[in-house]
């Protein structure tokens, strides 16, 4: 798996490149919504009814979650530069 991440300017959102095996992803993109706080970013998506994602980073680590609405889940946690 492999994920590319930048923010925006003001930091208000963030641009996601996604290559996920495990959910047929091959270079998604993706935007999300959401704030920084110090040093931790966290970032949402919930425009598709289907699906929820989510990012957060903090430090050289990020966690990339999606959560359907039938309840399963599915996670991907990265280290920047790995």
């Amino acid at each position: 798996s492999t994920i590319n991440a930048k923010q925006s300017i003001n930091k208000k959102q963030v641009m996601l490149n996604a290559t996920l095996p495990k959910v047929n992803w091959a270079n998604q993109p993706i935007i999300l919504n959401g704030v920084v706080q110090g040093d931790t970013a966290s970032y949402v998506n919930e425009s598709n009814p289907e699906v929820i994602y989510a990012w957060h980073m903090k430090g050289d680590k990020g966690i990339f979650a999606m959560k359907w609405a039938d309840g399963k889940a599915y996670q991907v946690n990265c280290q920047v530069g790995r």
